[in-house]
């Protein structure tokens, strides 16, 4: 939207601009003519020449009437440009003008994590929105924060909006949501102990240890597993995925449940290492805003919608090697 703006202040200056010159042009020739020598006019002709002075005082006012809407367009465009976010900020309700302000977990590889040659949030969700941000005129600033503590700062404006590999199955009622990705879920086994794993179903998982992250929703689907009396799924929650996958290559846990993003990380990270036992289908993940907030939402999904159509949101999919979770069009 700021650009196709900006492309319109563009071409509406220029019209301006070559009008004007236009205008100047012909005076310029009209004065041309009616230059001649010096000499003494009789009476009749001197009113003429009153007259004739009139008019081209006269004349100069199209070009200087011109000139104000060109100063006008220019200031608008030059300010644009010097702060993009300032034109497209206002009726928003930002928590600071000009730049949108995300939280995030960085404990989900390829999608948001802490790069550590730089220190900072790195990932496909990362990368997503900044390109969001950059179709709605604002800069980014990415807030790392515990999983749990995601909606309650959207809640309490703390942030803006919230990206962090969040699922939007029983989402709470209190925010809303952009789709941006369809991962799958996958349990993953060590390549040195499975001759005895037979998984089908998530109840296969009954009488095993498994490793999850802490309160993520894999953690709550098993949970919820109903298994025979005489077992049970015994669920080993970690703090983030590396201390899953750290578990799972020690022997610590039989084997691990991830969405397909952290798995396939660990699984290329680590060759032959770990395997795919079993896939199933999981539930798309969002951007998430504030309830009732329809600025912020309209502004975020109308810029998503530009990225996938820009074709830049298949290009950071193949960046971080996440084509098979393209959300469906």
């Amino acid at each position: 939207m700021t650009l196709i703006l900006t492309d319109a202040l563009d071409l509406l200056a220029l019209a301006f601009l070559t009008v004007g010159f236009i205008a100047l042009w012909h005076l310029r020739r009209r004065r041309e003519k009616r230059t001649q020598p010096a000499k003494t006019l009789p009476a009749t002709q001197m009113q003429a020449s009153n007259r004739s002075g009139q008019r081209r005082g006269m004349d100069i006012a199209p070009p200087l009437v011109m000139a104000v809407p060109v100063l006008v367009l220019l200031l608008v465009w030059f300010g644009g440009v010097m702060s993009p976010g300032l034109s497209t900020s206002p009726g928003l309700s930002l928590i600071q003008p000009g730049v949108l302000t995300v939280g995030t977990t960085t404990s989900f590889p390829q999608q948001t994590y802490t790069d550590p040659k730089t220190h900072k949030a790195a990932g496909f969700d990362t990368d997503l929105i900044t390109a969001i941000a950059q179709q709605m005129g604002l800069q980014v600033k990415i807030v790392p924060m515990d999983f749990v503590q995601l909606i309650p700062n959207l809640n309490s404006r703390k942030v803006d909006v919230v990206i962090a590999a969040y699922p939007l199955k029983d989402l709470a009622s209190s925010v809303q949501s952009v789709p941006y990705l369809a991962p799958r879920e996958i349990v993953l086994g060590s390549a040195r102990n499975t001759a005895s794993f037979q998984f089908k179903k998530l109840s296969d998982l009954c009488g095993h240890t498994v490793g999850v992250q802490k309160d993520s929703v894999e953690d709550i689907t098993l949970r919820n597993i109903n298994c025979n009396k005489d077992l049970t799924i015994t669920i080993k929650e970690l703090p983030d995925a590396d201390a899953v996958a750290h578990a799972l290559a020690h022997g610590q846990v039989d084997a691990t449940y991830q969405d397909s993003p952290t798995s396939v990380y660990y699984m290329t990270s680590f060759p032959g290492s770990f395997i795919p036992l079993g896939k199933m289908k999981g539930t798309e993940e969002g951007i998430l805003i504030r309830g009732g907030n329809s600025g912020i939402f309209n502004a975020v999904q109308a810029a998503f919608h530009r990225v996938v159509q820009d074709n830049m949101y298949n290009m950071l999919l193949t960046k971080w090697g996440l084509t098979n979770d393209k959300l469906p069009s």
